[in-house]
């Protein structure tokens, strides 16, 4: 750990998680295992009747009740509404896990006009987090932002200019939109150094959660292909409650997380002038979208 780093008391028992898409998957099973670890766990998800049926299974499972809120990382108005809201009925999180993410086999857009996948794997926690930061700086101890990727974000050619109205879709579209996410992690490590808050992201692991499109024929096969060789979520949400909770973690920041441990990231994937650009980017769609009265 680095030693000049500021060294805040952490403990998850007691603590005020929130994890973004929780209804389902390495989500829901986070929920559960922070939930018996003690926290105070709220989780998030689009459609009401899931969040409900969630909470349900996770309250039995972990002897722990959750709360649930709805948020859809799509679209800008819910993401200010749901940190409105949440701040002013359940107060300020000690832990934000920006779990949730979607892959799209086809082109789509959100109702900001952007493309899905982008929109909500990286957009929407990009502009959450910043929602929130103000508040996590005034906790006292330390606040964790957690950030979930995936292992894929090297696999194809990456541009920062990554708002333009180019079809993307499918697997180009979910690599370039999780090296986007790490880009931000990393990027906000830096310049939340010498605050309380500490920011790392984690690669799960290869898990079967149901993200992948269920049509057409050929996708349902490589479903269940993928499913015999990938680890159950309850295992792969391990890694996410590592970074979440382990003590050992309090002041390590700006790392990339899988396997229970610190991991290196592939060098060639990552520069310093893309993710500038990416960040400026940003920040100027942000400020574009002042005058919708979505304040930023």
């Amino acid at each position: 750990m680095d030693e000049n780093l500021r060294k805040y008391d952490f403990n998850i028992d007691g603590s005020f998680v929130v994890i973004t898409g929780g209804t389902s998957g390495i989500g829901r099973e986070t929920a559960v295992k922070l939930s018996r670890a003690g926290a105070y766990v709220l989780i998030t998800g689009r459609d009401r009747q899931r969040l409900d049926e969630a909470k349900q299974d996770i309250d039995m499972r972990s002897g722990n009740p959750v709360r649930t809120l709805p948020l859809d990382l799509s679209s800008f108005e819910s993401i200010y509404s749901f940190s409105e809201k949440l701040v002013d009925v359940h107060g300020t999180p000690d832990v934000l896990i920006n779990n949730a993410g979607i892959y799209t086999r086809g082109y789509k857009k959100s109702v900001e006009g952007f493309e899905m996948t982008m929109a909500v794997n990286y957009l929407g926690p990009f502009y959450l987090t910043r929602l929130l930061l103000p508040h996590m700086m005034d906790i006292d101890g330390e606040a964790r932002i957690i950030n979930v990727t995936s292992d894929s974000y090297h696999a194809v050619k990456f541009n920062p200019d990554i708002f333009t109205n180019k079809r993307e879709s499918g697997f180009c579209a979910y690599s370039k939109s999780k090296r986007a996410l790490m880009y931000f992690n990393f990027i906000l490590a830096g310049q939340l150094r010498d605050t309380n808050i500490t920011v790392n992201c984690v690669h799960p692991g290869h898990s079967a959660t149901g993200i992948w499109p269920s049509d057409p024929w050929y996708w349902r096969l490589a479903g269940k292909m993928i499913s015999i060789t990938a680890d159950p979520p309850a295992y792969a949400a391990d890694n996410i409650v590592y970074a979440a909770s382990s003590e050992e973690l309090t002041g390590v920041t700006g790392r990339y997380i899988k396997d229970m441990a610190i991991s290196r990231v592939r060098k060639r994937a990552f520069n310093d002038g893309d993710g500038k650009k990416l960040w400026n980017n940003t920040i100027e769609l942000l400020n574009k979208r002042r005058h919708s009265g979505i304040p930023v």
